[in-house]
């Protein structure tokens, strides 16, 4: 007999996906605007979002350039680093993505013990699919062990760049848990 909790979850993830389209994305398009509205400045490229959405190159790829042509995204390139570009939300696509969609109708009726409960679970269980998949964890800078605190402020030691207190809450693809 399958799993209920493996069922409810793959069903629940199908649900979402071919939910339509949410003000005028795809999941996909709507997911690469999530994370990249998430994302710090050293993890805003194709590649570590196709890291993070585990998604193929070309997918992601096509979706960063859709979200362009749509005005949610603007490129640009890094300082010092010539070959990679770097993506931000525009206006239009912070606007596209506080648009709601089936999932943030149901976690509507949530209330906070639940939502909490809920995001402990949920959690836990993308942790256990990423060690199984061995999918790149990312996480906030703040927990990770190459963020510094010091008098001057918050450093990334690993990018050996100074971070903001808002930027040390973002999501960064080079995290790494302490040990």
């Amino acid at each position: 007999m399958p799993d209920p909790l493996l069922s409810t979850v793959t069903r629940m993830a199908r649900l979402i996906g071919s939910a339509g389209r949410f003000g005028g994305l795809t999941a996909t398009q709507r997911a690469a605007l999530d994370y990249l509205s998430r994302a710090n400045r050293f993890s805003r490229t194709p590649s570590a979002a196709t890291a993070y959405l585990g998604a193929t190159r070309g997918t992601v790829s096509q979706t960063l350039k859709a979200l362009a042509a749509k005005r949610h995204l603007t490129a640009s390139i890094p300082e010092g680093d010539r070959r990679s570009v770097s993506y931000a939300l525009t206006e239009k696509g912070k606007f596209a993505l506080e648009q709601e969609g089936a999932l943030a109708i149901a976690l509507a009726d949530f209330g906070p013990q639940d939502r909490a409960i809920a995001s402990f679970t949920l959690q836990h269980l993308l942790d256990g699919v990423l060690r199984a998949t061995g999918a790149p964890g990312f996480g906030q800078c703040h927990t990770c062990r190459h963020h510094l605190r010091g008098d001057a402020g918050r450093h990334c030691a690993f990018h050996d760049a100074g971070l903001s207190e808002a930027e040390s809450h973002l999501i960064c693809h080079d995290h790494a848990r302490p040990s």
